[in-house]
């Protein structure tokens, strides 16, 4: 049943990239651009998503669909949206958190208003959701599809992280460890961390920069 959802979607002949040219043809780089949004912001946001019976998640979703629509006039995007999940019993035996991705389609119009994306976006969710135990790797064997900028499931990798509790004590030592991520052949992927301990959000951009220069990125 899950698979057959899967496949039965529309989405899939989209054309993947989100620029149709490159900006040139060397090596590709990734960059990066590091920001929080300011607590006002924030309150905006959270008070939008309280009067349109949204989520953060799904406001930052939202935002995204419509910068690729009206500045780069992209009509349907396919988010690749980070789940926490554990799909199988022995999955569920393991200490830590465990994520997985899902594919989530969405079709935008420039004048659409944020309140008829929102409750789109929602809808889609409901639905996706219920499937979301499919393996990626499989579904992506069954369409043929790989983890590249030209042929991906998805056009842009979406993360929220929300932590309803305190990160470190004041004696913790925090260490970061670099690591290699294949989301980085991907042209944009975005990732907000927020807390209810934090008046701010923190937002990362990793950029393909064989498709986006930085300001770009920037704007």
């Amino acid at each position: 049943q899950d698979k057959n959802y899967w496949l039965s979607k529309d989405c899939w002949t989209i054309p993947p990239a989100l620029v149709k040219k490159p900006l040139h043809d060397k090596k590709r780089h990734s960059g990066q651009l590091r920001f929080r949004l300011e607590a006002n912001l924030k309150t905006d946001l959270l008070t939008l998503a309280e009067q349109e019976h949204s989520s953060m998640q799904q406001i930052w979703m939202a935002a995204i669909c419509l910068y690729f629509c009206r500045i780069h006039t992209i009509n349907q995007l396919v988010l690749g949206l980070s789940l926490a999940n554990r799909a199988n019993s022995t999955e569920k035996m393991l200490g830590g958190m465990l994520a997985t991705t899902i594919p989530v389609a969405i079709k935008i119009e420039p004048a659409d208003s944020v309140q008829n994306l929102l409750q789109q976006i929602g809808g889609v969710l409901r639905k996706d959701y219920r499937h979301r135990c499919f393996p990626i790797t499989q579904l992506a064997k069954l369409l043929d599809k790989h983890h590249t900028a030209e042929s991906s499931l998805f056009q842009v990798a979406f993360t929220y992280l929300r932590y309803d509790y305190q990160e470190l004590d004041a004696d913790d030592r925090l260490h970061s460890v670099l690591l290699q991520s294949a989301e980085k052949q991907l042209p944009l992927s975005v990732w907000v961390i927020d807390s209810s301990m934090a008046t701010q959000m923190e937002v990362v951009i990793d950029f393909n920069e064989h498709y986006f220069s930085h300001s770009q990125a920037t704007v």
